[in-house]
């Protein structure tokens, strides 16, 4: 008799290209670097501990996002891990010292500054001196930044001194720009934001801390969390945004802005969440490929918007001068945009006020695209997490609800073709749903509203 995988999920601070804690960095290391160390130093168990995931993948990953090679990225891990130890253990490399801490770092930051500052032999101790402390679990950008309010009693935030930059690529140390000002709205409040800022091609990224000891700290991050629509320059230009949820709670502030205005900054906006979320779910099935246990970081992954809907429905009520928008629920705003693409013609949207939002139907298409790929993945995210939830009488779902589940997460996890198999038919569905959408009947339409309505309450749910 065929019997239900048993797998869990559950959400937890977990560690990413953005937030690595040394012994999560050991395990992407050459596993030359443990002949180095003498057999005393190496624990019983390293062989099964260095096999957790996959970490030559993982290694990879970071080399693409990086535009780099994967033998750099190893020899870079190399340098670091024992930069890291001398400030765990001073001395001889310890295996076992490194795997008790829980400090962690922006990993993809600091490599990226040490590459981009080789020649003039910059070295990872001098830039975790600044950034890493074994026993904080706080990714450090800035020294706390200053909170207080204005003459207006308008919360300002000035950034601290900055101790290491956001990137992606070594490259963008090229592009970081100083007083780049930003506010962040709620509803008629308005929080002022100065920080050093990254500038890349379509995005621009904000990293800095604040203190939780601060006296405004409460009302800062309240405010952060809160905001509906941002806007920033001279021109108080309005652009979509991202607040990273990952560490917010204690003050590490992550803040990305899709700065096109030529009607795609939405669409890369939604295409980010998608991205981010995809990662997210691949990361927990790659985990349960060699354990039954895994996790995922809370609000749906670390880099999810905090405020997915709110960040949306404030953003397109901005860019058309609106206000009142919390009165729109997120079904109807979703359904908007399933009705103008429906109703557009060729390249124009006919509803005037979508049509000031995404300039035409490309970028609708694009956005709706990276909508339903998310809406996809999250309803088999939402089925392996929900796995092993009771009902109010105690009891489990039905054996074979479970055991479509696990097969599915049995199939997509045996192989790197799984995860293929599954982004490939996520994109069949946008696809072909895009197509119906042009032809769908009065019923047609109530009918996938009532679809697309039932996972946004479960999206919710996660925030």
């Amino acid at each position: 008799m065929e019997l239900p995988l048993d797998i869990r999920i559950s959400a937890r601070q977990r560690d990413g290209f953005r937030s690595s804690s040394a012994p999560w960095i050991l395990q992407g290391m050459p596993r030359k670097i443990l002949k180095m160390a003498t057999e005393d130093e190496v624990p019983e168990d390293i062989e099964e501990y260095m096999k957790i995931g996959d970490q030559e993948t993982r290694r990879d990953e970071l080399a693409r996002r990086m535009g780099v090679s994967g033998n750099v990225i190893w020899s870079e891990l190399n340098d670091l891990i024992y930069d890291m130890n001398e400030r765990i253990h001073p001395g001889t490399l310890d295996l076992s010292e490194i795997r008790k801490v829980k400090g962690k770092i922006d990993l993809q930051s600091v490599v990226c500054t040490i590459l981009a500052n080789k020649k003039i032999g910059m070295q990872y101790f001098q830039v975790l001196d600044k950034v890493y402390q074994p026993k904080n679990t706080t990714v450090t950008y800035t020294k706390p930044s200053s909170v207080y309010l204005d003459h207006n009693s308008r919360l300002q935030i000035v950034s601290g001194t900055r101790l290491l930059d956001y990137l992606t690529t070594p490259s963008d140390l090229t592009n970081v720009i100083d007083n780049f000002k930003l506010r962040l709205h709620v509803k008629d409040k308005a929080m002022i934001l100065l920080s050093r800022a990254t500038v890349r091609k379509g995005r621009i990224d904000i990293a800095l801390n604040l203190s939780p000891d601060d006296d405004k700290f409460l009302d800062a991050i309240e405010h952060i969390s809160s905001t509906d629509h941002i806007t920033y320059g001279q021109d108080n230009i309005i652009a979509p945004f991202v607040i990273e949820s990952m560490g917010i709670d204690n003050g590490t502030i992550v803040i990305h802005i899709f700065s096109d205005v030529d009607g795609s900054a939405l669409e890369q906006w939604m295409a980010w969440c998608s991205e981010m979320f995809q990662r997210m779910l691949y990361s927990v099935i790659s985990t349960l490929r060699d354990g039954s246990q895994a996790y995922y970081s809370p609000g749906l992954g670390g880099q999810f918007p905090i405020q997915f809907f709110r960040a949306f429905k404030g953003t397109v009520a901005a860019l058309n001068r609106e206000v009142n928008f919390d009165r729109i629920p997120d079904k109807l705003a979703i359904e908007e945009l399933l009705h103008a693409y429906a109703r557009s013609k060729k390249d124009r949207i006919m509803d005037e006020r979508l049509d000031k939002v995404f300039g035409n139907t490309s970028n609708l298409e694009s956005f709706l695209t990276h909508f339903l790929i998310f809406v996809q993945s999250f309803i088999m995210f939402n089925k392996i997490a929900t796995y092993n939830e009771r009902d109010d009488r105690g009891r489990y779902k039905s054996t074979e609800e479970r055991l479509n589940v696990s097969r599915a997460v049995a199939k997509i996890a045996r192989d790197g073709t799984g995860l293929i198999s599954m982004k490939s038919a996520n994109d069949d569905f946008a696809s072909n749903t895009l197509k119906m959408l042009k032809t769908a009947s009065p019923d047609s339409m109530t009918a996938f509203s009532t679809f697309i309505e039932t996972h946004i309450s479960d999206i919710r749910a996660y925030m």
